[in-house]
């Protein structure tokens, strides 16, 4: 297929087909998603019939699209994801940052800054992929006077480390990135934690076949899925390992699957953690855990 120097037609048969893939108001925002993060043309001008590309800008417009027209995301083909108001480096090594994940965000900063508003914690963010946890709520505590220096994100991963610390790169920020597999760490690998974060793999095996192409062919797996018989493997590990890195009233968050609140809510009052809580994201659903461990622990 030829696809049109102008402008104007070019976005318009790109919206057409990925209409194929997506419904029309999501097409429509892929589109001015793919605009603004490869061209610095304000997005109204694209639509004036006689802006046709340059050859360089064509070739690039060309190449993302026909990796659009794939159902590859557009995130990753503009190698760049909108996060709380940041802008994060992301290729196929990591998972997308989604909005859930800002939620939690949100709500770290407000236990934190509500129970202390003169220091910033010493965190760890377990899977920590993009490092878009970490970087932003280190960003957003900056803002608030704190300037972090003990924040560490942890992933088994190479790949997903080195995005992390290219993301890292820019800010005024001292992060640790540590390539470690959870399971084989031990009770001597950290200390003195005031926070504990992860949003780990837990979306059920069975539910791949149910997920859209752009994720289930495009986003690590090892980043997404858990066998369906150890739902709750990595809040397990994790969580004994947070009762041997926190400090005593240390914190302790997670992201859940919608259909786990209750289970991880147990598991963590089973073992020991206290002020336990199940909060929901926009839509209603069970999507984050916190706790904290026992003040004399």
């Amino acid at each position: 297929m030829i696809w049109p120097r102008n402008i104007k037609a070019f976005l318009l048969l790109l919206e057409r087909h990925l209409q194929l893939l997506y419904p029309k108001e999501e097409a429509r925002a892929i589109v001015r998603y793919f605009w603004d993060y490869s061209f610095e043309m304000p997005w109204n001008m694209a639509w004036e019939d006689e802006a046709d590309f340059s050859q360089e800008h064509y070739e690039m417009a060309v190449e993302r699209a026909q990796r659009l027209e794939k159902g590859e995301p557009v995130q990753y083909v503009v190698e760049s994801a909108h996060f709380y108001g940041y802008d994060f480096y992301v290729s196929q090594g990591v998972l997308i940052p989604r909005p859930e994940t800002e939620a939690l965000v949100i709500w770290m900063k407000e236990k934190w800054l509500k129970e202390n508003r003169s220091k910033a914690p010493r965190l760890l963010d377990i899977g920590t992929g993009s490092g878009c946890i970490p970087i932003t709520l280190g960003l957003e505590l900056q803002k608030e006077g704190l300037n972090p220096s003990a924040f560490y994100g942890m992933d088994i991963s190479e790949q997903a480390i080195e995005i992390a610390r290219k993301n890292s790169e820019d800010k005024a920020l001292l992060l640790h990135w540590i390539q470690q597999d959870i399971f084989e760490t031990d009770s001597t690998t950290f200390s003195a934690l005031d926070i504990l974060v992860s949003n780990p793999p837990y979306v059920p095996q069975s539910e791949e076949i149910e997920m859209d192409i752009n994720v289930r062919e495009y986003e690590p797996p090892q980043a997404l899925f858990v066998p369906d018989d150890d739902l709750l493997r990595f809040y397990e590990i994790i969580a004994q390992r947070g009762k041997e890195w926190l400090i005593p009233a240390g914190h302790i968050f997670f992201e859940i699957h919608f259909s786990q609140g209750e289970a991880c809510k147990d598991l963590l009052e089973k073992m020991g953690y206290v002020h336990v809580e199940v909060h929901q994201d926009l839509a209603g659903k069970d999507r984050m855990v916190y706790g904290k461990t026992p003040k004399d622990s």
